[in-house]
């Protein structure tokens, strides 16, 4: 039995789970996903054994995806999977989702500004629509790593694969094009 995300049960869900996991039905393995281990319960985690997972190479996420979608464009496959880190659900989610469109302008926005918020309001309202609660909930679990790495990739921030100090100089935040775009305004006093 494959449960994913274990980690957003309710704590009845979950005490339901513990009894089971305490007295399992005969012949059945028990597969927990989880993405945060530590919101797990501490009487779930030690009837657990860890496994980790490696992220999946550019090869097999290509064959993955070329299988689940197969109309996909070959240069949409190669953004989607530069976007997921390695994860298929991701990958998959990415592209059902179009989630590529939304961080195009989420990188426009960050790169050139929005000194009339054109950008920025176009962005909410397709993030606004009638049943793209999924989509939103999903753009804003990417957003993210997508400014960590739009961060990255400005001159004189760490390079790829290195971490970005959490107390940055406050000069490199300065050179996104979103952040000139602010309009300052002076207090009188």
């Amino acid at each position: 039995m494959v449960i994913d995300s274990i980690d957003d049960l309710e704590k009845s869900a979950a005490n339901a789970l513990l009894k089971m996991l305490e007295e399992p039905p005969a012949n059945t393995i028990f597969f927990l996903v989880t993405h945060a281990p530590g919101r797990l319960l501490p009487t779930i985690r030690s009837r657990c054994r860890r496994l980790d997972f490696q992220p999946l190479d550019d090869d097999a996420m290509t064959s993955i995806l070329a299988k689940a979608l197969p109309m996909q464009k070959d240069f949409e496959r190669t953004r989607v999977i530069s976007a997921a880190a390695g994860s298929a659900g991701r990958a998959l989610a990415l592209a059902e989702l179009d989630l590529i469109s939304l961080e195009d302008k989420a990188l426009r926005i960050l790169r050139q500004g929005d000194p009339t918020n054109g950008r920025r309001s176009d962005l909410a309202t397709e993030l606004g629509k009638r049943g793209a609660g999924d989509r939103y909930a999903a753009f804003l679990e990417i957003l993210p790593s997508v400014i960590a790495r739009e961060a990255r990739s400005l001159s004189g921030a760490p390079g790829k694969g290195q971490w970005m100090p959490i107390l940055a100089p406050a000069s490199w935040w300065r050179s996104l094009p979103a952040y000139r775009s602010i309009p300052r305004q002076r207090c009188s006093s």
